[in-house]
C-alpha cells in the first residue's frame, strides 16, 4: 500500500488498524467506517455485521452499493466483488478510487508489479498469460505452470453465481489455456532449433570486449546503445551461398554463383552454426534497446507513465507488457507514433539478425490481440509495422518475404480468422512485408489457405487481399480471386456473398480487362438482384456502378446508343423462379468473349458483334441499378448508391431522374452528409463509414457528391422533375440539392452551357425569388441568388438580372402584403441581404434600385411604411 494511502487511513481513526489489506477490507465495514467519517448521516456503523462470513459481506456490500448509487459515488459491483473474495491487487485499486473521490487527489500510481501480479492470478489472464508476453513463461517450470483442472477451480470462477455465466466463463478459461499450450509447445520449438545457435553467440558475446552502457538521456540522439556481438558467417558462409551451395547439390549445376536463395529467416539458424566455420564477430544493435530509446520522447510528459514501468527489464517490453491495462489511449497512440516515425533506425539490426525480428515481433504482435480493430492505439500499431515493413522491404525484400512466410504469418492468421473487425487491417500489414511481385503474393495467398482452417474465412480475407493486387495481379492471381469469389456467391452466408462480390469489384476496377471476365456473370448477378440481405444490394450496387464506368470509357459507343434511352425495371421473379435458381448447378464462367465472336470473321463482322454485345451488357446493367436503387430498399442501400453512381450520371443521363428522386427523398441527416462542402481536397479525402454497428459491417466511402457528378445534367433532371411534378414551392431538399448543382467556382464561359444554365434560371426563379422570403429558406435562397446576380461571366449575368427584375418585384409586394400563411422572413433580414447585394456596385445595385423605384410608384403609400426607404 502506497505511504500516502496509509497516512491517509491511520487520520480516519478507525476502529482497528489495517494489518493485511485483503482480508480487513473484503466484508466492506472498513469501507462503510471510512465513508461514515465524511458521511455520517448517511451511513451509521450499527447497520453493518464485522463478520467473515459470505453472507454478511454481501449484506455489508450491497447497502454500500445503494448508498453509492443514492450519492452518485462512482464505484460499482465490477470495483468491489474482487474485494469480496480477496482478489489479489483488488483491495488497493479499491482504496485508490475511493482515496481520489474523497480527498479530490490522487494517491501514488500502484507499482507494475501490482498489476503483474494480479493478471497472473485471474484464471482467464493467467491462461493466457504467455500470449501476451508475460513474465510465467520465463520463470516458472513445465512442471509448476498451471493446468486445466487448477485455472477451473479458481474462486474467481467459482463465486460467480449465475450457472450459466459461471459456465461460459469456465469455457473461456479452458479454451485460453488450450491456445496458450499450443502456443507454448510452437515457441519451445522454434527456442529448440536456435538453442545451440544462441549458446555460440553467447560464447561469442562473452569473449567479446563490453561496449558502454546506455546513456541516461533520454533524446535517442545521445543514447549509446550496447552492442550485442553476433556471429557472422565468414567468407563462403553467408545465408545466401548456403542456399546457393544446397541448390547445388540437387540440382547439379555448373557454376556456384548462378543460383541466390535464402534458407528461412528463424527456422534454419541451427544448420547455419552447424556448417559456417568460427565465426568473425559483427555488431548488432539489441532492437530491445533501440525501441526503449525511440518510445521516451514520448514520454516525457507522462511521469505517471514512466514510475509505472518495470525498472529490472527494458522501457519498451515493459510498456508493452500493461499498456492495454494500465495506460490511457492517448500515451499509446504517442508511442507507437513517436516509434513509427524513426523505424528506419531498426533497419539494421532486424536485417542483420532474424533473431532480433523475431524479439520485436513477438514484443508488438500480442497488442495486436488486446486492442479493438476500432481503437485508434490498433490503427498506430498497425501502422507501426507497416512502417517497419517499409523499411526493412526496401533494404532486403527477399528476407524480408521469409519473415512473413515463416514469423508473421502463422501468429496473424488465427487473428483474421477469428476477429473481423481486424482483418482489413492485418491484411495491408501482411502485403506491407511481401515482395511486389505476383509470385510473392501468389505465395502469401496459397500460405494463408493453409493456415486457415475455414474456407470462408479465406474468402473474407481475400476480399480484402484483392483491392490491394492493383498493380500486381496476373492470370494466376486472377484465377485464384474469381474460383473464390464464385464459391462465395453460392454460399448460404451473406457475408460470404458480399465478400464474393467485393472480391469481382476490387477486380473489375483494376487496369487492364480483367472486367470482361465478371460481364460473363450477369446471370448470376441478376439474380443477387433479388437478394434480400442488404448488404448484398449495396456490394451489388458498388460493382454494377464499377462496370458501368468501364464499359463507358472503353467502349464510347455503348454511352452513344444508351445515351437517352430510359430503362424499366425488370419484372421481380417469383418465388418459385427463386427456388429454381437457388437450384441451379454450381456457378460457372461463360465462354469466353473471343469463343462467343468466333473465329474467321472479318475485323469489321467482330467489331459489330462486340459492340452489340456491350451495349446489351450496359443494359442489363441498367436494368438492376433500377431494380435495386429503388426508394423500396434499405437507406443503407440508398445512401451507397448514391455514392457510387454518381460517378455514372454523365456517360448514362437515364439514370439521372432515379437519381434525383432517391436524393430528394433520401433522410435528411444522410443526404446532408453527401452535399454540404468539407473544405479543401474534401473530395479526395472521403470519410469511410460503417452502416452498422459491430464488425459484420464493411466500410463504405461517402464522398462529396458535387465534386464527381455532372452539374449541368444534374441540374437539368432536378428541373424537370419539379416541373413534372407541379410543384407550388421549394421544401428545403430541394433547396440543398439545387445548390448542390450549381459550380462551386463560377459558371463556365462556353456559350450553349450558359444558354443551358439561363434556360435553367428562367424555369425555376419563381420558386427561389418565393423561398427568399421563407423564413426557413431565406439562407439557401440568397445563396443561390447570389451565385448567378454576382457571376464572372457577363453573358450569363446581364440576361440574370434582367430576367429577375420582374420577379424581384412581384416577391417585394407578396412579402408586405396581407393573408400569406407560411411565416415569412423578417423585414431586416430582406433589407441586409439586399444591402450586402447592393454593395457590390452596378449593375446589381441597379438592377435593386430600379426594383425599388418601380415598388415606389406602384404602392407610394405602402413603401413609404417600409424600410427599404433608405435605398432611395
Amino acid at each position: 500500500m502506497e505511504r500516502e494511502l496509509y497516512r491517509w487511513l491511520q487520520s480516519l481513526d478507525l476502529s482497528y488498524s489495517v494489518k493485511n489489506v485483503r482480508r480487513d477490507f473484503s466484508n466492506g465495514f472498513l469501507v462503510a467506517e471510512i465513508f461514515s467519517r465524511y458521511y455520517p448521516q448517511d451511513v451509521t456503523l450499527h447497520s453493518y455485521d464485522n463478520a467473515s462470513k459470505l453472507a454478511a459481506k454481501n449484506n455489508n456490500w450491497e447497502q454500500l452499493y445503494k448508498f453509492f448509487r443514492r450519492k452518485n459515488i462512482p464505484l460499482n459491483k465490477s470495483d468491489f466483488e474482487p474485494v469480496i473474495y480477496s482478489a489479489p491487487g483488488a483491495a488497493i485499486m479499491l482504496l485508490n478510487k475511493i482515496y481520489n473521490f474523497l480527498t479530490k487527489r490522487a494517491a501514488d500510481r500502484f507499482q507494475a508489479e501490482d498489476i503483474i501480479g494480479k493478471t497472473l492470478q485471474d484464471p482467464l489472464l493467467l491462461a493466457t498469460a504467455n500470449l501476451r508476453g508475460a513474465p510465467v513463461t520465463d520463470e516458472q517450470p513445465l512442471y509448476a505452470k498451471p493446468t486445466a483442472s487448477t485455472l477451473l477451480r479458481d474462486a474467481e470462477i467459482n463465486r460467480i453465481e449465475d450457472k450459466e455465466k459461471m459456465t461460459a466463463r469456465a469455457e473461456q478459461v479452458l479454451q485460453a489455456h488450450n491456445e496458450n499450450l499450443s502456443y507454448e509447445r510452437s515457441n519451445e520449438r522454434m527456442l529448440q532449433s536456435m538453442r545451440p545457435r544462441i549458446q555460440q553467440l553467447a560464447v561469442a558475446a562473452a569473449r567479446a570486449p563490453s561496449s558502454k552502457a546506455i546513456s541516461p538521456e533520454p533524446d535517442i540522439t545521445n543514447v549509446e546503445i550496447k552492442e550485442v556481438e553476433v556471429a557472422s558467417i565468414a567468407q563462403g558462409g553467408t545465408i545466401a551461398q548456403l542456399r546457393a551451395q544446397k541448390d547445388l547439390q540437387q540440382q547439379t549445376i555448373k557454376s556456384r554463383s548462378s543460383q541466390r536463395g535464402r534458407e528461412s529467416a528463424l527456422g534454419n539458424i541451427e544448420s547455419m552454426a552447424q556448417a559456417a566455420p568460427v565465426p568473425q564477430a559483427i555488431t548488432v544493435k539489441p532492437v530491445q534497446s533501440i525501441l526503449s530509446a525511440l518510445m521516451r520522447p514520448a514520454l516525457r510528459e507522462h511521469p505517471d507513465v514512466q514510475k509505472a514501468l518495470d525498472p529490472r527489464r527494458d522501457a519498451f517490453s515493459s510498456f508493452m507488457e500493461i499498456c492495454a491495462s494500465a495506460f490511457p489511449e492517448n500515451v499509446c497512440v504517442g508511442v507507437f507514433d513517436t516509434v513509427a516515425s524513426r523505424a528506419s533506425l531498426l533497419t539494421d539490426s532486424l536485417i542483420k539478425s532474424p533473431t532480433e525480428f523475431w524479439k520485436a515481433w513477438t514484443l508488438i504482435y500480442p497488442a495486436l490481440w488486446e486492442f479493438s480493430g476500432s481503437s485508434p492505439v490498433f490503427e498506430s500499431i498497425v501502422y507501426l509495422l507497416k512502417r517497419i515493413a517499409e523499411c526493412i522491404r526496401n533494404a532486403d525484400p527477399l528476407l524480408t518475404q521469409q519473415y512473413l512466410m515463416d514469423v508473421i504469418l502463422p501468429q496473424v492468421a488465427p487473428i483474421l480468422a477469428a476477429s473481423p473487425g481486424r482483418r482489413e487491417a492485418l491484411c495491408e500489414v501482411l502485403y506491407a512485408y511481401a515482395q511486389e511481385t505476383p509470385a510473392a503474393h501468389l505465395a502469401l495467398l496459397r500460405g494463408l489457405k493453409d493456415k486457415l482452417a475455414s474456407v470462408a474465412s479465406y474468402i473474407l480475407c481475400l476480399s480484402f487481399f484483392v483491392p490491394l493486387d492493383e498493380t500486381h495481379m496476373d492470370d494466376h492471381l486472377l484465377d485464384l480471386a474469381l474460383y473464390y469469389a464464385l464459391i462465395g456467391l453460392s454460399q448460404p452466408q451473406p457475408s460470404l456473398r458480399v465478400a464474393g462480390l467485393s472480391i469481382l469489384n476490387g477486380l473489375a476496377n483494376m487496369m487492364g480487362d480483367q472486367y470482361a471476365a465478371i460481364l460473363n456473370l450477369l446471370p448470376t448477378l441478376m439474380d443477387l438482384g433479388s437478394d434480400e440481405w442488404w448488404e448484398v444490394e449495396a456490394q451489388l450496387m458498388v460493382l454494377t456502378s464499377t462496370l458501368l464506368l468501364k464499359l463507358s470509357t472503353n467502349h464510347p459507343e455503348v454511352t452513344q446508343h444508351l445515351a437517352h434511352k430510359s430503362i424499366a425495371p425488370p419484372p421481380m421473379p417469383t418465388r418459385s423462379e427463386q427456388r429454381r435458381a437457388s437450384t441451379t448447378p454450381p456457378l460457372a464462367l461463360a465462354a469466353p468473349l473471343d469463343v462467343v465472336l468466333g473465329e474467321g470473321e472479318g475485323e469489321d463482322e467482330i467489331e459489330a458483334k462486340e459492340n452489340a454485345m456491350m451495349i446489351e451488357y450496359a443494359e442489363q446493367l441498367l436494368m438492376l441499378v433500377a431494380r435495386t436503387f429503388q426508394l423500396s430498399k434499405s437507406k443503407n442501400v440508398l445512401q451507397i448508391g448514391l455514392c457510387c453512381l454518381c460517378r455514372n450520371l454523365d456517360a448514362f443521363p437515364s439514370l439521372a431522374d432515379i437519381y434525383i428522386t432517391v436524393l430528394l427523398a433520401h433522410p435528411a441527416p444522410m443526404r446532408q452528409r453527401l452535399l454540404m462542402p468539407r473544405g479543401e481536397g474534401a473530395e479526395t479525402q472521403a470519410p469511410r463509414l460503417a452502416y452498422v454497428m459491430g464488425a459484420a459491417s464493411r466500410l463504405y466511402e461517402e464522398p462529396y457528391l458535387p465534386a464527381l457528378w455532372p452539374s449541368l445534367k444534374v441540374a437539368k433532371a432536378f428541373c424537370s422533375q419539379l416541373e413534372a411534378r407541379s410543384l407550388t414551392h421549394f421544401e428545403l431538399e430541394h433547396l440543398e440539392v439545387l445548390i448542390a448543382t450549381l459550380p462551386e467556382d463560377d459558371f463556365a464561359a462556353s456559350s450553349e452551357v450558359i444558354s443551358d444554365w439561363l434556360d435553367l434560371f428562367d424555369r425555376l426563379k419563381a420558386y427561389i425569388f418565393v423561398a427568399l422570403i421563407e423564413e426557413d429558406f431565406h439562407d439557401h435562397a440568397a445563396q443561390i441568388i447570389a451565385k448567378f446576380w454576382l457571376s464572372g461571366v457577363e453573358e450569363l449575368r446581364t440576361p440574370v438580372l434582367d430576367a429577375s427584375r420582374k420577379t424581384l418585384l412581384q416577391t417585394l409586394r407578396i412579402l408586405y402584403s396581407e393573408g400569406i400563411e407560411r411565416s415569412k422572413v423578417a423585414e431586416s433580414v430582406l433589407v441586409e441581404f439586399l444591402q450586402d447585394i447592393h454593395s457590390e456596385g452596378p449593375p446589381v445595385s441597379e438592377l435593386i434600385d430600379d426594383v425599388l423605384q418601380m415598388y415606389k410608384k406602384s404602392d407610394p403609400d405602402g413603401f413609404a411604411s417600409t424600410n427599404l426607404v433608405h435605398f432611395i
